[in-house]
């Protein structure tokens, strides 16, 4: 389990799934990785109907994740959205890979009820 978890600190779109969100927010964050540059996180702008069929929610509940995920400062609004062009994102690319190697580095030994507790895993 703990190499897996190694492996997939390198990729920012697995890491998402380490962090602690809600499941649509979850979503929505991945399929702003999918438009964005890696190396930045800057210039992720798709559409919120692309992020609504990303996340298989309703448009207002991407619209209540990207305000929760704005507010929690994994993302931030670098453009606002005009009559022809949509919102434009920067994603905290740095906080979302930093927290999956912290989580990666607490599951050495994943069976201590000390990880099992501050990582929420299921008790075996």
């Amino acid at each position: 389990m703990f190499a897996r978890l190694v492996d997939i600190v390198n990729r920012p779109t697995d890491c998402v799934l380490l962090l602690p969100l809600s499941s649509v927010e979850k979503l929505v964050l991945q399929g702003l990785l999918k438009h964005c540059d890696y190396t930045t996180g800057d210039k992720s702008f798709p559409k919120n109907e692309t992020l609504r069929r990303y996340a298989t929610a309703s448009e207002r509940a991407v619209r209540r994740a990207l305000r929760e995920l704005t507010a929690k400062r994994w993302i931030k609004v670098t453009a606002q959205a005009t009559r022809y062009k949509p919102t434009t994102y920067q994603i905290n690319i740095a906080a979302i890979v930093g927290h999956g190697e912290h989580v990666s580095r607490h599951l050495a030994d994943p069976d201590s009820k000390n990880a099992q507790k501050r990582l929420h895993l299921p008790a075996k």
